[in-house]
């Protein structure tokens, strides 16, 4: 399984206190009160941005009286924007420090802590006492999971109320790797080329932990597009950004969108969005 120190091979999760930078250029003083929907271009790093959140939201029919597990929440951008826009509380649980630090610090400033928590944490190992989750979210989170898929299903499937419901987006096997392929995903994606799963070994894996699956769509079209538009916007404002923020963290996120834009193409991944609902 990736630990904290192996998902910062992902350029993506270096400097992530340039947000700080963004919300300075958005006329924010630092430590000051800000809008959650100003963060909403940048706090979460979703392939389909907030649209994702709205089916979610429509999907999993969320509202004030729920309680969400959001399993590897990043910038708790989901979590926030969930309780934004229908008053749930959410638990946002990411396993960096160092990210986990800045997304509690955006959700103190977004005057959501009331309804966002957030925790350091394993979802492996997690343990929650005395509370169980109406829903459950993996958004691009059981990619990094490795051999430790089932146990870190399997826990998450422990903390949803009988009758929860599940609402998974994550990368999914197409074909056979190059060892080319196979290289980028290791040292560019944290993702263990060995064992990243078909949507059929997916539903197995859910089936398997009491988990019972009500749809599937394959987004790895949808995907694809969005990989290719998020390089072309990115190399057309490659110098503004560098003198918004630095060149070390330009090149970086150049190198993964990149890099993540091959893998897209080759056809090698897809991506997958499981809906479902925990039995009875």
């Amino acid at each position: 399984m990736a630990d904290s120190k192996s998902i910062k091979a992902m350029k993506m999760y270096q400097h992530v206190d340039r947000v700080y930078k963004e919300l300075k250029m958005m006329g924010y003083k630092d430590d000051g009160p800000l809008k959650a929907e100003d963060l909403w271009t940048f706090d979460h790093w979703h392939m389909l941005g907030t649209h994702t959140l709205d089916l979610l939201i429509r999907k999993l029919k969320l509202d004030s009286t729920h309680d969400v597990l959001d399993a590897g929440s990043g910038l708790g951008g989901t979590s926030r924007y969930l309780a934004y826009r229908t008053g749930c509380r959410a638990l946002a649980v990411e396993m960096q420090p160092d990210v986990h630090a800045v997304a509690e610090t955006l959700t103190r400033r977004s005057d959501l802590a009331d309804h966002v928590e957030h925790v350091v944490g394993d979802m492996a190992e997690l343990k929650v006492v005395n509370r169980q989750f109406d829903a459950a979210i993996a958004i691009m989170m059981l990619v990094h999971v490795g051999p430790n898929r089932e146990k870190v299903i399997g826990n998450i499937c422990k903390h949803v109320k009988p009758g929860g419901t599940f609402y998974v987006e994550e990368w999914t096997k197409q074909q056979d790797f190059t060892e080319c392929q196979k290289t980028i995903m290791r040292q560019d994606a944290a993702v263990d080329p060995d064992f990243l799963p078909t949507t059929e070994e997916y539903r197995t894996m859910f089936d398997m932990a009491g988990l019972v699956v009500l749809e599937v769509e394959n987004l790895s079209e949808q995907w694809k597009t969005a990989s290719r538009e998020r390089v072309s916007a990115f190399e057309q404002n490659r110098e503004k950004f560098v003198v918004d923020h630095n060149k070390e963290t330009c090149d970086a996120l150049w190198h993964y969108y990149g890099r993540m834009n091959e893998l897209y193409a080759s056809d090698c991944i897809g991506a997958v969005r499981i809906i479902g609902r925990k039995a009875k």
